[in-house]
Order: C-alpha cells, then sequence, then structure tokens
C-alpha cells in the first residue's frame, strides 16, 4: 500500500496536511468509516494513480471525485485534496484557498466543492 500526501482545508479556511498510508489516512479523517467496506474502496479509488478516468461517488455522508487535475474526498465541512505535492494539484489548491475568501455562505460547503472543482 503505498503513500498518499494530502492536504485537509476545512470550512473555516484553516488546513492541515497528512502523509501516510490510504488506510492510515482513512482512520485519520474518519475512523467510523475505517472499516467501512463503501468507504476503503472508494478510497483505494482515489490513491489509485494508474487509473486516470473520471470518478465520482455520492455517499451519505461524503462525495468522491477523480478527474485528471484532481483527487478529493469531500464532507460536509472540509475537503482532502490526494497527491498535495503534485504541482498541478498545489496550483489548484492555491486557486481554490484564494476563492474561498468570496465563497457565499447561501451554498454549503461541499456543494460549493463541487462547483469549484467541475
Amino acid at each position: 500500500e503505498g503513500e498518499v500526501d494530502t492536504r485537509i482545508i476545512n470550512e473555516d479556511g484553516t488546513s492541515q496536511t497528512f502523509h501516510g498510508s490510504a488506510r492510515a489516512m482513512l482512520l485519520y479523517l474518519r475512523p467510523d468509516l475505517s472499516e467501512n467496506l463503501n468507504a476503503r474502496r472508494d478510497i483505494r479509488h482515489l490513491t489509485d494513480q494508474r487509473k486516470q478516468d473520471f470518478y465520482f461517488k455520492i455517499r451519505p455522508t461524503y462525495a468522491c471525485i477523480r478527474m485528471d487535475f484532481v483527487r478529493a474526498l469531500v464532507e460536509p465541512t472540509r475537503v482532502t485534496f490526494l497527491g498535495a505535492g503534485d504541482t498541478s494539484v498545489r496550483q489548484f489548491m492555491n486557486e481554490f484557498k484564494q476563492t474561498m475568501d468570496q465563497r457565499h455562505s447561501a451554498i454549503e460547503f461541499d456543494l460549493w466543492v463541487l462547483e469549484c472543482v467541475f
């Protein structure tokens, strides 16, 4: 199981990084889902670097998205970007954080994140 670099950005703009295995990342982010087969499968889809095709899955408490330039786990109050060390991902995250200042609270954070990614 490979290591993943992630950047977690909270709704309030604070952020943190995580480096470790996909399983450890899931346990760190969502201990309640660490044994959930769907969640583990979704994380595998996001962390598999061999796959570049579009992947979008909505679950009751989160959404997963994989596109050519970004892989993310989107939750109601935070987003986790995988591959945070990649140049294009870093550029996207910088632009994302800049637009957070202009976000209107009328739209829920998770929906706003999905709008930004698409």
